[in-house]
């Protein structure tokens, strides 16, 4: 039994150093995810969202990001069409330790169909790493057309 747990034990501090090195990693990287939330604007009723950015490390703690992707908000009734946006937004990501992180980030979204023109947008969310994925949940408000949206995604993270 003392055998079993002393080699468990290894085997998790093994983990968390290699983990932790990975924390510290100056590489950039390239995320890719997808997310789904609901909408507070009542004429939609969710959101869909893919989106890529590209990450560079400013600190031990920290990255800057830059994101776009395309948003989709799905209407309510079948005589609106959905809103679509191509946004494009400028962030930065802290991580408390080696799992928890806090992002923030702001930029424009061209809208593509439904509402017209350039919107101001900002995402401020929290999220969870374990590996090279992430789970996280963000608020993204479109403040020109008054639509937010409260979204649950997953990341995952090529380093390059």
């Amino acid at each position: 039994m003392m055998k079993k747990l002393l080699c468990l034990l290894t085997l998790c501090f093994g983990f968390i150093k290699t983990y932790s090195q990975e924390f510290r990693s100056n590489q950039l990287q390239l995320e890719l995810g997808a997310a789904a939330g609901v909408v507070s604007n009542r004429a939609y009723q969710n959101s869909l969202i893919g989106n890529a950015a590209l990450s560079l490390p400013i600190t031990e703690h920290s990255r800057v990001f830059a994101a776009s992707g395309i948003s989709r908000f799905i209407g309510i009734k079948s005589d609106l069409d959905d809103a679509i946006f191509v946004p494009a937004k400028l962030g930065i990501r802290y991580h408390m330790d080696e799992h928890l992180f806090v992002t923030g980030a702001a930029g424009s979204a061209l809208a593509i169909q439904g509402p017209e023109g350039v919107n101001l947008l900002y995402n401020l969310g929290i999220g969870y790493t374990v590996k090279d994925f992430a789970l996280n949940l963000n608020f993204e408000d479109y403040t020109t057309f008054q639509l937010n949206t409260l979204m649950l995604g997953v990341t995952y993270n090529f380093k390059l």
